[in-house]
C-alpha cells in the first residue's frame, strides 16, 4: 500500500508537464512569466540572484519533468560550468588575488569566480528555456505571434514542433532497423556507420515528403489569404489579467532595483558586493516567489481538488 502511494505521488509530482495547472493558463501569462525570469536572470551578475534563479529553475524543472531527466539536466550543466571556469582565466588575468602563474601570466581568484558565475548563468538560462518548452508549445507561439508576424510565428511554432518530431521519427526508424538485425555487436564499425547514414537518409526523405503534404494542406485551407481567421480556445479570464498585472509590477520593481545599480557586483580588479544587501534579498525574494509560480498553481489546484473531493 505504501509503495503504491509513493508511486502515485511520483507520477503526480514528477511529471506534470503539459498536464500541469500552469500550462493551461493563457499564452500571454506563460510568455510574460518566462520573459520575467529570463530578463531578471540575464541582466545581472549578482551571484545571489543568479544562484536563486538556478535553484528555482531546478525546482520547476524537477516538478514538470521526470526524475531521470532532472538528474541528466544537472549532470549536463556541470561541463558548461567547468568549461567557463577553465576558459575565463585565459582571456582575463586582471585581479588582485593571484593564485599561481602560467608562463608568466597570473591566474587570479577573481577570474575563477567570474567564470563560475558565468557558467551558472548559462546553465540557468538553458534550464528556463527547457521549462518554457513545456509551458509554451507551438500552438501557443503561433497564437501569440501569428497576428503580429504570421511568418515568424509559423516559423517558431514549426521549429519547436519539428525538433521533437524528428527525434521520434529517427527513433522509430532506428528501432525498425534494429528489429531487422542491422545493428548489434557483430556488425562492423564501417557497416554501422553506413547504417546510420542510411537511417539519416530515410529521415530526410520522410521529412521532405511530409513537408510537401503539409504545404498542400495549408494551401488548401487558405493559409496566407487576407481575412482568414484562425480558431483558438484562448480567452483571458479576470484572474489571468490580475496575474499579468502582478507579474508586470514585480518585473518593473526588480528592473528598477537592478537598473539603479543597487545589486551590482564587481569582480575586476577586486570583488565588491553592494553595501546594502536588502536590495539583493528583495530581488531574490521576487524571483523566488514568481519563479515558483507553476508550483504554487499546481499546489492550489491540488488543494481545491482534494477539498471538493472531501465535500462530496
Amino acid at each position: 500500500m505504501k509503495e503504491s502511494n509513493k508511486q502515485e505521488w511520483k507520477v503526480t509530482m514528477y511529471y506534470l508537464g503539459e498536464k500541469s495547472a500552469f500550462s493551461v493558463y493563457h499564452p500571454a501569462v506563460n510568455l510574460i512569466y518566462i520573459g520575467f525570469v529570463l530578463i531578471i536572470t540575464m541582466i545581472t551578475f549578482n551571484p545571489y540572484i543568479i544562484g536563486t534563479s538556478w535553484l528555482v529553475s531546478a525546482i520547476v524543472w524537477f516538478v514538470i519533468n521526470q526524475e531521470n531527466k532532472f538528474i541528466v539536466n544537472i549532470i549536463m550543466g556541470l561541463p558548461i560550468i567547468l568549461f567557463t571556469v577553465v576558459i575565463q582565466p585565459i582571456f582575463s588575468n586582471t585581479g588582485t588575488t593571484v593564485l599561481f602563474y602560467i608562463n608568466d601570466k597570473a591566474v587570479t581568484l577573481e577570474a575563477y569566480l567570474y567564470g563560475i558565475v558565468m557558467g551558472v548563468l548559462f546553465v540557468t538560462v538553458i534550464q528556463w528555456i527547457g521549462c518554457s518548452r513545456v509551458f509554451i508549445d507551438s500552438e501557443k507561439l503561433y497564437y501569440l505571434f501569428g497576428k503580429i508576424a504570421p511568418l515568424l510565428g509559423l516559423t517558431f511554432s514549426m521549429t519547436l514542433r519539428f525538433i521533437p518530431l524528428l527525434q521520434s521519427r529517427y527513433r522509430e526508424i532506428h528501432d525498425a532497423q534494429m528489429a531487422m538485425g542491422r545493428h548489434g555487436a557483430s556488425v562492423k564499425k564501417l557497416d554501422r556507420l553506413r547504417q546510420y547514414l542510411k537511417e539519416c537518409s530515410i529521415l530526410i526523405s520522410w521529412s521532405l515528403e511530409n513537408s510537401i503534404e503539409t504545404s498542400k494542406s495549408m494551401e488548401s485551407r487558405g493559409f496566407g489569404l487576407k481575412g482568414r481567421k484562425t480558431y483558438h480556445l484562448y480567452y483571458l479570464k479576470k484572474s489571468e489579467i490580475a496575474l499579468i498585472v502582478v507579474l508586470l509590477i514585480m518585473l518593473c520593481t526588480a528592473l528598477c532595483i537592478i537598473v539603479m545599480g543597487k545589486v551590482n557586483v564587481y569582480y575586476m580588479p577586486a570583488i565588491v558586493f553592494p553595501q546594502n544587501m536588502i536590495w539583493t534579498w528583495s530581488v531574490c525574494f521576487i524571483i523566488g516567489v514568481i519563479g515558483l509560480l507553476p508550483v504554487w498553481c499546481e499546489l492550489l489546484t491540488k488543494y481545491k481538488q482534494n477539498k471538493n473531493f472531501l465535500q462530496k
